[in-house]
């Protein structure tokens, strides 16, 4: 993952997590309400293991929160 855009529209507050399958690599927190996404561009890209998804969680029930991911293949 090299960047992502994720916005909280509920308001729930929550924490987030991007994943390797189940392993946690990157912990965020999303304020309630929000009004404009948050964008986070990773200076060193987060790297998951081969054939294995990238998941996205929120840690908060009741949270509505778009996620949208960018990245790339190693050559």
């Amino acid at each position: 993952v090299v960047c992502a855009q994720m916005i909280n529209t509920s308001a729930t507050a929550t924490e987030v997590v991007i994943k390797d399958g189940s392993t946690v690599m990157w912990r965020g927190y999303l304020s309630a309400s929000m009004t404009q996404p948050l964008d986070i561009a990773f200076m060193t890209p987060l790297r998951g293991t081969a054939a294995t998804a990238v998941n996205f969680a929120c840690i908060a029930t009741g949270a509505n929160v778009y996620f949208n991911s960018q990245g790339y293949q190693a050559p």
